[in-house]
């Protein structure tokens, strides 16, 4: 009868050893944290500290951020498309309102004449203005008037380009358009010469999960690449006027500026022998965006995988005011099986310089 027991009792031994077994997890915050109803409070770049027990085979760290963050779902309804950009001015002795902004749902990315003219074109409503907007403000802004001293930098708004997408938009262009019009008897006289020096253009979805792109890299990165035009991927194209006659004028993408340098109408024998007028419509047209790109993937850190110790701490840095969810995540595997276990802090990040100034 012991010799039963004995065997019954080794048979259950083995078999709990080869069952699926419950992650254990414990996180708190370091004891330098202060707490309050349960929330840490700490300053922007300050070092957090989580203090880590446990037995689990996996173990996944979420700080909270966006781009890590764990309750964030792919929803791609809705939200927002936009763009926003920097433009100044020089020389306007002859001609100024004529660089306007445009959008293309059909371009076919390939840039000549018949597939320009092929595509439908609608111009995006960028006003001339006086009013300074020398910052990166909401409302307000556009091109820059006479009024406003060359070389000044000006702001458009934030355009939302769902207003001129259809509903079934997948991709589109954009493009600057800077129409020469110098008349035969504008001898001497040359039109605006025009920089935009500045691009943003992002895509935000309504659960604040951000896809930039563009000229804008992830948020994730260090890089912001907003200040470099050749990352928009303009290419120019010059479509002149029926009588016009020839220049050799184009738009001109480095890592400052898109340009056009406008230069005056000669009226010589060799550039200009009839004394026809110059006209001509001179394209930028960006590379293809889509409408709703992947979003970037949230991303967890794996803090142990499978073999190795449980790490008894990590830690992470908040540059930005906010408040953050962070999420600890065990699994446990046994045969195709898991068992997962899921433990949420809350943190939330204050501008120590922001809380003075309001004293």
């Amino acid at each position: 009868m012991r010799k039963l027991f004995f065997f019954i009792s080794l048979l259950l031994l083995v078999a709990c050893e080869d069952s699926l077994v419950d992650p254990k997890l414990e996180v708190r915050f370091s004891d330098d944290i202060t707490i309050v109803d349960g929330v840490a409070e700490v300053n922007t770049n300050d070092l957090v500290t989580f203090n880590i027990e446990g037995d689990m085979d996996i173990l996944y760290f979420y700080s909270g951020k966006i781009g890590s963050r764990y309750s964030t779902i792919d929803n791609r309804d809705g939200g927002s498309l936009k763009v926003q950009f920097r433009t100044r001015y020089e020389y306007t002795n002859f001609q100024h309102t004529n660089l306007s902004f445009w959008i293309s749902t059909d371009f076919n990315n390939q840039v000549n004449e018949e597939n320009f003219n092929n595509a439908t074109w609608a111009e995006i409503e960028v006003p001339y203005t006086d009013e300074s907007y020398s910052d990166k403000t909401d409302t307000g802004g556009g091109f820059p008037a006479t009024t406003v001293k060359q070389k000044t930098d000006f702001y458009s708004s934030w355009i939302n380009l769902f207003d001129y997408l259809p509903e079934n938009a997948t991709k589109f262009h954009l493009a600057f358009r800077y129409k020469s019009d110098l008349p035969s008897q504008a001898e001497g006289k040359r039109g605006t010469q025009w920089y935009i020096n500045w691009f943003d253009i992002r895509r935000e979805y309504e659960n604040g999960k951000h896809q930039y792109y563009g000229l804008y890299a992830p948020i994730l990165t260090v890089n912001d690449h907003r200040d470099d035009l050749r990352y928009v991927g303009f290419r120019p194209l010059s479509l002149q006027c029926e009588g016009s006659a020839k220049d050799s004028l184009f738009w001109q993408t480095s890592a400052a500026a898109l340009k056009f340098n406008a230069s005056p109408n000669p009226l010589d024998v060799t550039n200009n022998p009839e004394g026809y007028e110059y006209c001509d419509n001179d394209y930028a047209i960006s590379r293809e965006f889509e409408v709703n790109p992947d979003p970037e993937p949230d991303v967890a850190v794996a803090l142990k995988m499978t073999t190795g110790e449980v790490p008894s701490e990590t830690s992470v840095i908040y540059e930005e005011p906010g408040e953050y969810t962070v999420t600890f995540i065990a699994k446990n595997y046994m045969s195709g099986e898991l068992s997962e276990l899921i433990k949420e802090l809350k943190v939330r990040v204050v501008d120590p310089d922001a809380v003075d100034s309001e004293e």
